[in-house]
């Protein structure tokens, strides 16, 4: 039995979404514990850059991000979900990411799979995009990146296919 967490950063309920209720399914059916995050739900400021959590080990800012640490520092799976807007994961997963630094001595160890979901069919496009997001979570020190979950070709939130759900679904499965 793992912990897994998913972190949502779509702000509506459509494509990536989707995926990621598939991929929370195939967990739970595994007897996993999951932790659903989505981020259109939470009160999330941006990073300001104090250096207070790398000096002092704790985040000065007053918002739900503080009662999320701890289940980030206990999983022992991260699922990053998002849209690609523009070429680039959302805005939203940018700056939830920006906030986990308070964390980024202790994320070492932990499994990261990404969901991604874009209106290109073109897969290189879409790993293209998600190259920012690696980077950033290998800055973060999650350097175990295990797969991609591709929602291609999803334009709208009926876009999504049975193969694409069945593939998350699938994989969540396998935690």
């Amino acid at each position: 039995m793992k912990k897994v967490v998913i972190i949502s950063s779509s702000m509506r309920k459509g494509n990536s979404n989707k995926l990621c209720d598939e991929f929370e399914r195939g967990c739970i059916e595994r007897a996993n514990i999951v932790k659903r995050i989505n981020i259109r739900d939470i009160k999330l400021n941006f990073c300001i850059a104090c250096r207070d959590c790398y000096n002092y080990g704790d985040c000065v800012q007053k918002d739900d991000m503080n009662s999320i640490y701890p289940y980030i520092k206990e999983a022992d799976v991260l699922v990053f979900a998002t849209p690609i807007y523009f070429g680039e994961m959302s805005g939203q997963l940018k700056t939830f990411i920006d906030r986990m630094y308070p964390l980024y001595t202790n994320l070492d160890d932990k499994d990261v799979y990404i969901i991604a979901s874009c209106y290109q069919d073109d897969k290189k496009f879409i790993d293209e995009s998600v190259k920012g997001l690696i980077r950033s979570l290998k800055n973060l020190g999650l350097t175990n990146i295990k797969q991609i979950v591709y929602g291609e070709n999803t334009d709208e939130s009926n876009d999504i296919t049975g193969e694409q759900l069945s593939q998350a679904y699938l994989l969540g499965l396998k935690i």
